[in-house]
């Protein structure tokens, strides 16, 4: 069983960049150690011991819940409600489209590491334009970026997204059946 992981090894399995993992370690005050390894030419390397590997790997479990894009139909992509800095800004909200979740989160994590993925759902890229709006449109919202809102309330946000997407998903499913009806009594 693995008793040291070095922040190569952190990067790898959490899909961050080297950097990121240092200052992610840094800012969390999780405690590391010195060691030299043989793939690192028996040069000093940063490393966290088990406790400290379950508590990063604790602190990145947002990260973690990412949906598979196997579970993504062809032609669709996932929508995503990210908070970008949940220590400082909890209610600082990135909303946005993408066919690729864990090459934006990768993306989106130079500009804010410690990001969260709080849901996604599985939409066609031409609904990213009027989710954003339904979903935006909040009294006391305020767009302080490019597909960035500050909402007064992150909960009811949330609520307001899963409400709407729920009912886009239906209606794509009845208009289906209505034309298939249709073709089978043609």
């Amino acid at each position: 069983m693995k008793e040291f992981w070095t922040t190569k090894d952190l990067a790898e399995e959490f899909n961050m960049g080297l950097s990121n993992v240092k200052k992610f370690i840094v800012k969390n005050g999780i405690e590391t150690y010195k060691r030299r390894t043989i793939e690192t030419g028996n040069q000093l390397c940063t490393s966290l011991d088990r406790k400290g590997y379950e508590e990063f790997k604790a602190l990145r479990e947002g990260f973690l819940a990412v949906r598979p894009m196997a579970e993504v139909e062809a032609g669709e992509g996932v929508f995503y409600f990210i908070q970008l800095v949940p220590e400082a800004l909890p209610n600082r909200i990135k909303l946005g489209f993408t066919n690729d979740l864990a090459q934006r989160l990768q993306a989106h994590r130079c500009a804010a590491p410690t990001l969260k993925l709080l849901d996604t759902w599985a939409i066609k890229p031409s609904w990213e334009t009027m989710s954003i709006a339904a979903i935006s449109n909040i009294p006391g919202t305020v767009q302080v970026g490019a597909e960035v809102f500050d909402f007064p309330d992150v909960d009811k946000a949330l609520e307001r997204a899963n409400f709407f997407f729920s009912f886009l998903e239906p209606a794509a499913e009845e208009e289906e059946s209505d034309a298939t009806a249709e073709l089978k009594t043609a």
